[in-house]
């Protein structure tokens, strides 16, 4: 008897966060870590980018809160200097993770914007 035997290879796509959709309204949105109304006070807290400016200064970023709670896609939708747009990435770097956007109970890729505004008076 002669047997043949046939090796069939699924390649299956892995989706990386890169190509997973990004929410803008998910059922449940992104927020910070220590409760939504605590992200500028901490930011104030632990960083000092607004005492190098005599002057109220605003800017608003946007980028994506992944579904393991870090962040990517940083995008400076203000314009803004490149000083404080330097030290508003290392803010942005150096905050806990999110607590991601879920739809269906799953954590999934979700828009945020962020203003931040410093008052130095």
């Amino acid at each position: 008897m002669n047997l043949k035997i046939f090796y069939l290879i699924f390649i299956l796509p892995i989706q990386l966060y890169s190509q997973e959709e990004i929410y803008l309204y998910p059922e449940k949105p992104s927020e910070f870590v220590y409760g939504e109304d605590s992200i500028l006070i901490y930011i104030k807290q632990n960083f000092c980018i607004c005492n190098h400016f005599n002057e109220i200064r605003s800017a608003t970023v946007q980028f994506v809160v992944e579904p393991n709670g870090g962040y990517s896609n940083l995008i400076f939708i203000s314009k803004i200097n490149d000083d404080l747009k330097e030290k508003i990435r290392v803010v942005i770097n150096q905050l806990p993770l999110w607590k991601p956007g879920t739809v269906k109970d799953k954590p999934v890729r979700s828009y945020r914007i962020l203003n931040i505004i410093c008052k130095n008076k």
